[in-house]
């Protein structure tokens, strides 16, 4: 299945519960009684929202979570039952980190290329902002430019085939921004 959604909220959301994954392991560290819990909630939100974006992935959390659960059930003592879970962090995070790692070397990419056109294109002087006119219309005025650009055009079709066009929009307002 092919994902769906954005590339940039896949990127930042898989990012955001990779930066959960520290939190929960010093929880266990610091033998904090919610520990257990709020990894169980990470893998339930993970898996759903790995199907959400469509990756297929999503299947191979719940079944950490499945043998996860099925490990403690059989435990006996408290250590074992931690241990159990701590024994799936791992191979949790290694599957969300498989799929940032590539999708977020792709959104930066297409960010650096941006930014050294649009660098480019002002220090030429040929950027030009009217207040009057509405952001968004000046961005797809811009990208329209720029796609049409006998020497820019195959590298803009390239980060469209990559992230697609409304995170290529929305990556060139980000980096034009500060610049006007």
């Amino acid at each position: 299945m092919r994902r769906q959604g954005s590339t940039l909220d896949i990127v930042q959301a898989l990012y955001d519960k990779l930066q959960q994954v520290p939190d929960i392991v010093n929880a266990f560290e610091r033998c904090d009684g919610t520990a257990s819990a709020v990894w169980l909630d990470w893998l339930t939100q993970t898996s759903a929202q790995l199907k959400q974006f469509g990756f297929a992935e999503s299947s191979a959390v719940a079944g950490i979570k499945a043998d996860m659960l099925a490990k403690i059930a059989e435990k006996q003592n408290r250590k074992e039952k931690i241990a159990a879970m701590l024994a799936t962090i791992n191979p949790a995070q290694t599957i969300v980190l498989a799929l940032y790692t590539p999708l977020n070397e792709k959104v930066e990419n297409v960010h650096t290329f941006l930014t050294q056109v649009i660098n480019q294109i002002n220090e030429a002087g040929i950027l030009h902002y009217d207040s009057s006119t509405d952001f968004s219309e000046f961005i797809n005025t811009l990208y329209i430019r720029l796609k049409k650009n006998e020497q820019l055009s195959g590298s803009i079709n390239n980060a469209v085939s990559n992230i697609g066009q409304v995170d290529v929009l929305r990556l060139l307002a980000e980096v034009t921004y500060p610049i006007l």
